[in-house]
């Protein structure tokens, strides 16, 4: 998000407008900066990739407070506003909406103290979750 952030012009139709754009970015900028004791995310959705098809195995989506890509464009974190991350919040056991299991991390500062995972289906999904405490 900075690197896109940073490539954004700040030329205007004129100074002032140049002026506006120019104070526009530098304040995008510095929201946009990592200052280390808050982590990007705070939970987790495994969801399905095609329902019909168990053997597909899941997508991992990270819900976070911001959105982060990598460096293929490619999404990493996901803005706990966004639409896509509406299934983290809403999704039941009785309605999934396509979420296998949701994880709920906990913080203290930056450092990753706990997680809970919550299944939402009882597919058989054999091997699709790594073993480890972060899988």
């Amino acid at each position: 998000m900075r690197a896109a952030a940073s490539t954004l012009s700040d030329v205007g139709g004129d100074a002032f407008a140049s002026e506006m754009l120019g104070r526009s970015k530098a304040i995008r900028l510095k929201s946009l900066a990592d200052d280390g004791t808050i982590p990007p995310f705070f939970g987790r959705t495994d969801r399905l990739r095609d329902s019909d098809d168990r053997a597909s195995g899941l997508e991992e989506f990270h819900i976070g407070r911001r959105h982060v890509r990598d460096d293929a464009g490619d999404p990493v974190v996901i803005d706990w506003r966004a639409p896509m991350s509406r299934p983290f919040y809403q999704a039941t056991p009785a309605l999934p909406l396509g979420v296998a299991l949701r994880r709920r991390f906990g913080f203290a500062g930056a450092e990753l103290t706990s997680y809970e995972d919550e299944a939402l289906t009882t597919a058989q999904l054999s091997g699709a979750y790594p073993d480890g405490p972060l899988g």
